[in-house]
């Protein structure tokens, strides 16, 4: 835990004060700005915290997410939106669609830290082995393949 981080007794001690100060018609969030797309899992979270308190609202909004957090939501709604069934990870195309959000983050990531090299090497593995999954898939499944490039809005493959 980093130093001036609250824990989460300590944030729901500070949610549940908050809350009996404020009035209960205030139930919206402040100042919605959407660093991932408005999209399933972001509905369902914010229809699980829409019952709470605003103070806890405000707290664990999904805004006030650190970088990680984000990516990882990100990651886990791109394969929601390729997967047949829930914990269906397996499939190429689902594997593709990890790795092209892993690519996007760490391409932003790269934009600010130039210099960064080890970061620069991980994202051209990533790179390279989304490359070699999606000539996999160009070969085996061609249709799949074009609904998954139009899907993920991705260059495809020249040759395989």
């Amino acid at each position: 835990m980093r130093l001036g981080q609250p824990t989460i007794a300590a944030a729901r001690a500070i949610a549940t004060a908050a809350a009996a100060a404020e009035p209960a018609s205030a139930t919206r969030f402040v100042g919605e700005t959407l660093l991932v797309r408005e999209t399933g899992l972001l509905q369902e979270y914010r229809a699980k915290l829409s019952s709470a308190s605003p103070a806890a609202q405000r707290l664990f909004a999904v805004e006030n997410s650190n970088k990680r957090e984000l990516n990882k939501f990100a990651k886990a709604e791109a394969i929601r939106s390729i997967q047949k069934r829930p914990g269906d990870t397996g499939p190429t195309d689902v594997q593709i669609a990890a790795s092209s959000a892993r690519i996007t983050a760490l391409t932003e990531h790269m934009q600010q830290h130039k210099k960064d090299l080890h970061n620069l090497r991980s994202l051209q593995g990533l790179v390279q082995q989304r490359r070699k999954l999606l000539k996999y898939l160009k070969r085996t499944d061609f249709p799949r393949y074009v609904s998954l490039l139009a899907e993920l809005n991705i260059r495809g493959v020249d040759r395989l």
